[in-house]
């Protein structure tokens, strides 16, 4: 095996002398560190401490399957099928500091050693885990533990026109965990990528109390706050030339994506020119529902 101290002078050979530079000193070692665990040769003082990092993630990962797996029946437990758990085992390695995933995984491979569980457990789980963030296990949980559907919304500021000016996606405030509207909408985008849930807003609840809390969230505070502004057409002068000033600023610098908000000044000047106003904030309801497939993974991993 190459020894791994000499991945500097290799990949500095390799880019002609490029790779000494400060930008590639630090993920060169930081490979050597990660090789030598996986592979083994060289120890060093960063490798030793992810070593027993991992090693205490290791632990509670052994202490939480064990602990999952000591609930089954003594009758119902039986010999676990190779084809999950060795998938299972060997996908747990990367996600072994990820407490909510590394938990969704011990209970999988419990799962497949519980007869009263193992015909709902599908081969698929493990890359779903995979595919999860600890949010997606948090919103997916939240939505299972609501008897496996809640109320969700779309929030939606028209003109008087009828055209929409701005639209807030998969509103959900079932996990109070997570402040961040668009982190939610993207979990339960991808939840439903996953098969796990379906977002539905042809069918809603017919108690409207359900929606209630809605109207009361930070999110449509703000949306009440953009509606008042717009009323007043003079401050969309002032927005457009704080748009201006910021493109202006940032046009040449390397990184920087203003393409859409030079697209938001011409609808700003396009409505501004109309006389078009923001009028009316709509509320579109709707609910997310786990699918059987998502049940099935629920009953297995959470």
């Amino acid at each position: 095996m190459e020894d791994i101290s000499q991945f500097m002078p290799i990949i500095s050979g390799m880019l002609g002398g490029a790779a000494s530079s400060g930008a590639f000193k630090g993920p060169i070692k930081t490979l050597e560190d990660l090789w030598f665990i996986y592979f083994g040769n060289k120890a060093s003082e960063k490798a030793e401490m992810i070593r027993a990092k991992q090693k205490i993630s290791t632990t509670e990962f052994e202490r939480k399957t064990l602990e999952e797996i000591s609930k089954i029946n003594p009758q119902d437990i039986q010999e676990p099928k190779l084809a999950l758990i060795g998938p299972a085992l060997e996908a747990s390695r990367f996600y072994i500091e990820e407490k909510d995933i590394r938990n969704m995984f011990a209970k999988l491979i419990a799962s497949s050693m519980d007869k009263d569980k193992s015909k709902q457990v599908h081969p698929s789980f493990v890359e779903i885990i995979k595919q999860m963030t600890s949010l997606d296990a948090k919103n997916l949980k939240s939505i299972y533990d609501s008897k496996g559907n809640a109320p969700i919304v779309e929030m939606r500021l028209s003109d008087d026109r009828g055209r929409f000016s701005k639209q807030f996606l998969h509103l959900y405030l079932g996990n109070k965990d997570e402040p961040d509207y668009s982190l939610i909408a993207s979990s339960l985008i991808n939840l439903s990528r996953l098969g796990t849930v379906n977002l539905n807003y042809e069918n809603f609840y017919s108690d409207n109390l359900k929606y209630k809390e809605f109207e009361s969230s930070r999110l449509y505070e703000q949306a009440k706050l953009i509606l008042e502004q717009s009323r007043d057409l003079s401050n969309l002068d002032k927005v457009i030339k704080e748009h201006e000033k910021f493109i202006k600023q940032y046009e040449e610098k390397p990184g920087v994506n203003i393409s859409k908000l030079k697209r938001e000044i011409e609808d700003l000047k396009s409505h501004k020119a109309e006389g078009d106003k923001v009028t009316k904030i709509d509320i579109i309801k709707g609910v997310v529902q786990i699918t059987q497939f998502g049940n099935d993974f629920c009953k297995a991993c959470l």
